[in-house]
């Protein structure tokens, strides 16, 4: 029943004990020799609105945004350059769990890309609020849903699509 929500009801506060629980069952996500290596930034107010500036993909919605969590990857839990992917892999995986927790706990987000040049990602983490040794995986929108408010819809392929039987 999740969907994509760029409706936000910006009256209504997300408390910080429902985020902890939130985070708590977000953290129960797989990850490879179960290394746990993600962190949740949450941004609201002033912090959020400059760190949206550098974000490419809010246009239109930026200020119906109340919080944003920024998902990222401490790379020192990767010791060969063959695992250089494996931070996205498993933020991936944890990125999906924190939306499927805010969902299951009546909270609305929206994934956000972090695709942007080397120097606006220098630009983020010279704010000081992450750290050198994270990786940046994603943002996500998130915030009480406006009831009333109106969602994109975008057609699903369909089932076929997605599966290939091999024997």
């Amino acid at each position: 029943s999740r969907h994509s929500c760029r409706n936000f009801d910006n009256e209504r506060v997300v408390k910080d004990s429902l985020l902890d629980d939130i985070i708590k069952l977000s953290i129960t996500t797989p990850s490879v020799c179960n290394r746990q290596h993600w962190k949740v930034h949450i941004f609201e107010g002033g912090s959020k609105n400059k760190i949206l500036k550098l974000q490419n993909g809010n246009t239109g919605f930026t200020d119906n945004i109340p919080y944003i969590a920024v998902i990222t990857s401490d790379i020192r839990a990767f010791y060969h350059p063959n695992e250089r992917n494996q931070s996205y892999v498993d933020g991936g995986m944890f990125s999906m769990n924190f939306i499927y927790a805010l969902h299951s706990h009546g909270i609305s987000s929206c994934a956000l890309n972090w695709c942007v040049s080397a120097k606006s990602d220098k630009e983020l983490h010279g704010y000081d609020y992450i750290n050198d040794n994270e990786t940046v995986i994603m943002f996500i929108a998130f915030g009480y849903p406006v009831l009333d408010g109106l969602y994109a819809k975008s057609p699903r392929l369909p089932f076929d699509f997605f599966i290939e039987r091999h024997k």
